[in-house]
Parts: structure tokens; C-alpha cells; sequence
């Protein structure tokens, strides 16, 4: 049996067991002999003994890679005058990762993907399925865009002021209603557990996500989600100053008017064109709300 025992720096490409010259291992099988192994350019060897001369032999060349044990990284392969163990990769340089694993990636997008090893190199780091967190998973640009979660809709909320103002503070009012104009209840994960707590009229958020507030800007985006087959209606409300009459609402008008731009994504598309109805402010100010549909399962 050949046996060879590697004592290398492994700073070569390959490291050569040279049989000529050497003895026969005691107890060696009838036609069967091996030398003592040397090493090649750069390396150092041990001894190596065959217990099959036949065995051992492969074409002309007289050695054989049969029960040769190579360091990690390296292949055992044939040549004239020995057997060399080679590294797998060009230069000697040991494989990154070994062909068919798998391993966890950070995306583009700071979600985690996966990544396979092909080549001995690992592969471009893959995006995962997108899921309905307030984020975008898959790195195309668009939150929770077809994501599946019993019950909810993910909803984006786009506001941006007229060109040259820049707002104290931007806030994204709205509210999920029923068939029957009833406030829905809040859903978990993005809602409060009580079943008293309802959609109503108010600041657009969830647990996830926090709430539609900005301040010092021209622009707002945030995500918040809202249960399916409801009726949503939602406005902003700008505060431009501490003093008194300095906040206008985006819908402004009992017409339907809106100053500036509102738009409105659910599921990732957008919702065009966008439908208002007249709504007073508690203080009888004529106002509006642009009113959207979240679909049904």
C-alpha cells in the first residue's frame, strides 16, 4: 500500500514523491518495492511503502495515487518519476469554498440572501422571497411588493411638498373602515393585540414600522400595512411654522383639490388615479381625503 506523509510548507504548486533510488520497505509483497520519498522543488517528504508492487504500479511510469492521502486542497496525481500532490486551484492557492455549499449573504439591500459556491468561488449573493416586514427584502426597489400575509396589505405613502418649501413637520393621517363604514380592527403583527383598537382616523402607523412622521423636509415616504378588502382614506397634514394658520392639509378642498404630490402604493402598485371625497375638519374647515381599496384575498 502506498502511504504517503506529507511534512510541506505547501508554497509550491505541487509537491513530487520521487521513487528512484530508494529501498524496499520490509515486509514488502513479491514485485513490490518503494523508495524513500523526496520532494520535489520547495517541499519535504516522508517515506512511503507500497504492500503491492502491482498495486502500486500505474502505466509506465510504475506509481500509482491508489491509498496516496493528500493535504487539504491538494489532488494526488501521476507523473514520471512520482506521484505530486497538486493543489486544486491555479498558483497553489487553497479553494475558497468547496463546489455545491451554500452560506449566508448580506444583499444590496441589507436583507440576508444566500450565496453557492461554484468554481470554488462563491457566487453573487442572492436576494431572498419577499415577506411582509416594512421592507424590501428581494432588492427591487419596492416594499413588500408581492408578499403573502393572511389578511394584510402593505400600503406606501409618498408626499412631497411643493418645489421650494420645506415643512416643520409632515404627518400621513388615514383610516381602514368595513363594507358598513366601521373602523376595522388591528391586525398583528402590525397592530395592537386588544380588539378595541381600530383603525380610526389618525396618525398612519403600525408596531412595525412606527408611524408617517417627518420633520424639517419636503418629503415623506413610509410603509405601514392595513387589512384587506377595506376602504382606506387618508390625508396629510404639513405644519409649515409654530405660529398660528402656518399648516395646510395636502388635500386642501372640498373639491379635491391637492397641493403639492400624494401618491399611493398597495401591494406594490401604485394607485392611479387616486379618488377624494369632502371631509370637514373638526373645526368645520372644508377639507377632503383621498379614498383607496385594499383587495380581497
Amino acid at each position: 500500500m502506498l502511504v504517503a506523509i506529507f511534512i510541506a510548507a505547501c508554497s509550491n504548486e505541487a509537491m513530487t514523491l520521487d521513487g528512484t533510488g530508494g529501498t524496499a520497505d520490509s515486509g514488502a509483497g513479491a514485485g513490490g518495492s518503494a523508495g524513500t520519498a523526496t520532494a520535489g522543488s520547495g517541499g519535504s517528504a516522508g517515506a512511503a511503502t507500497s504492500d503491492s508492487g502491482a498495486g502500486a504500479d500505474s502505466g509506465d511510469s510504475g506509481f500509482s495515487c491508489i491509498h496516496v492521502v493528500c493535504p487539504a486542497h491538494f489532488s494526488c496525481v501521476v507523473k514520471t518519476n512520482g506521484v505530486a500532490c497538486v493543489a486544486v486551484t491555479d498558483g497553489g492557492t487553497p479553494p475558497v469554498c468547496q463546489d455545491g455549499t451554500t452560506a449566508a449573504c448580506a444583499t444590496s439591500c441589507a436583507s440576508i440572501g444566500k450565496t453557492i459556491c461554484l468554481a470554488h468561488q462563491w457566487g453573487a449573493c442572492v436576494p431572498p422571497v419577499e415577506t411582509c416586514d416594512g421592507k424590501d427584502d428581494d432588492c427591487d426597489g419596492v416594499v413588500d411588493n408581492g408578499c403573502t400575509l393572511s389578511g394584510v396589505s402593505t400600503v406606501v405613502y409618498k408626499y412631497q411638498l411643493p418645489a421650494g418649501m420645506t415643512a416643520k413637520t409632515i404627518t400621513v393621517f388615514d383610516e381602514a373602515l368595513d363594507a358598513q363604514g366601521d373602523p376595522l380592527p388591528r391586525l398583528t403583527p402590525f397592530g395592537s393585540t386588544d380588539a378595541d383598537e381600530r383603525y380610526v382616523y389618525g396618525t398612519a402607523t403600525d408596531t412595525t414600522n412606527g408611524g408617517c412622521f417627518a420633520s424639517l423636509t419636503g418629503l415623506i415616504e413610509c410603509t405601514v400595512h392595513r387589512p384587506t378588502c377595506a376602504t382606506i382614506k387618508a390625508n396629510v397634514d404639513v405644519q409649515i411654522a409654530d405660529t398660528q394658520n402656518s399648516s395646510f392639509e395636502a388635500c386642501d378642498s372640498a373639491s379635491g383639490h391637492i397641493k403639492g404630490s400624494f401618491q399611493v402604493w398597495v401591494n406594490g402598485k401604485e394607485v392611479k388615479p387616486l379618488s377624494t371625497e369632502p371631509w370637514w375638519s373638526p373645526a368645520q374647515e372644508p377639507f377632503c381625503k383621498v379614498v383607496f381599496h385594499t383587495p380581497c384575498p
